[in-house]
């Protein structure tokens, strides 16, 4: 029997992971997938979905008293309850963009989540907090990651977020494979469609230096994130990743039923079989097929000087300073990152609106 695209990727290369809040997009998929990613968009997308509506309004009826990110907090929490039974692993939730430059209300916004889970009965193995990638923010993944409040390092975009990520203590990160604006400006920002997107995709010589990076810090004894990918366009893109030798990707709806409906390939069932629970114990992280790209960087313009940014540079030390600094030395991380902070806190706002409105509307 032939396998499908999606089967083969799962079975032989990595995990496969929703980003979909989506009961029923799990239930159709042919086994069951590891995480469930969300993000403040996709909660809001759930919020005003029908299916939820009894849940909402409960929420809306019951705390309406508290402040309206408590609320949508609870709302983010019931929905990934309604989905924690389809999956293997942890639901991904993501705290305010509004907060990534303050390290208390990050670490206080990400313990009235683990409050909320735990009342909901889902244990702290079960979920994990996303919180996106800046000097101030990690500080504050350290505190949570040391309290047994996991974290995942999400806006993912350079070496130096990446490494900052580890020494945080952060589970897994996310790099965006695609930039936020991209999905919305193919013409312009889309470098695809591509036919080798793992050699000629400028985001994926990054992910190879994440890679090998905590490959590097691994082999000397420190812990490290697994890479879970995020931020696709083309399905094609989903397999170079395979070939790279990320731990596992995130994928939306659209690209798990594309890669379901479409036959194994069979340059991908004839390569190695890399997957492992501990990638970079049997070293699957770093493809000798890829080493080329190791001293290589498409996105660091013209003036780059060839130097990658130290796994022994301290990035958590005064605060998340040197990341900070570090971060306005890259011209892409500074951009992108700045792209997807004002996506989500827009996001944000916008849902606190309809909240608000809502309750208004009741009162």
């Amino acid at each position: 029997m032939v396998r499908s695209m999606l089967e083969a990727l799962e079975e032989d290369y990595m995990n496969i992971d929703m980003d979909t809040w989506d009961p029923e997009v799990a239930k159709a998929m042919p086994f069951k997938p590891h995480n469930q990613t969300s993000n403040t968009l996709i909660i809001s997308q759930a919020m005003k979905d029908e299916r939820n509506k009894p849940e909402v309004d409960e929420i809306l009826r019951k705390y309406k008293d508290e402040p309206l990110l408590d609320i949508f907090d609870r709302i983010g929490v019931a929905v990934c309850k309604k989905n924690i039974g389809n999956i293997l692993g942890r639901c991904l939730i993501q705290v305010s963009c509004h907060y990534l430059y303050d390290t208390d209300k990050v670490i206080a916004h990400a313990r009235h989540y683990a409050k909320l889970f735990d009342e909901a009965g889902i244990s702290r193995d079960r979920f994990c907090i996303k919180i996106p990638i800046t000097g101030p923010s990690m500080v504050a993944a350290r505190v949570l990651n040391s309290e047994g409040i996991r974290t995942l390092g999400t806006s993912l975009f350079g070496l130096q977020q990446a490494i900052a990520a580890a020494q945080a203590g952060c589970i897994m990160v996310s790099p965006y494979y695609n930039e936020c604006a991209a999905h919305d400006n193919l013409d312009t920002l889309w470098p695809g469609p591509l036919d080798d997107p793992a050699t000629q995709h400028p985001a994926s010589y990054r992910i190879r230096h994440y890679l090998e990076a905590y490959q590097a810090m691994y082999d000397r004894g420190q812990e490290v994130p697994k890479v879970m990918s995020a931020s696709y366009i083309s399905a094609n893109e989903i397999v170079g990743s395979a070939k790279l030798g990320v731990w596992a990707v995130t994928l939306f709806p659209t690209h798990l039923k594309e890669l379901a409906e479409t036959p194994e390939d069979a340059t991908v069932s004839k390569g190695p079989k890399v997957k492992a629970d501990d990638p970079y114990k049997l070293k699957s992280t770093v493809n000798p097929s890829y080493a080329h790209m190791s001293k290589l960087d498409p996105l660091a313009g013209d003036d780059w000087d060839g130097k990658l940014f130290s796994i022994d540079t301290d990035y958590l030390a005064n605060g998340g300073a040197q990341l900070e600094a570090d971060i306005k030395k890259d011209k892409i991380v500074g951009p992108r990152l700045k792209d997807a902070r004002v996506l989500f806190a827009d996001a944000e706002d916008e849902a606190l609106g309809w909240i608000k409105a809502r309750l208004e509307a009741a009162a």
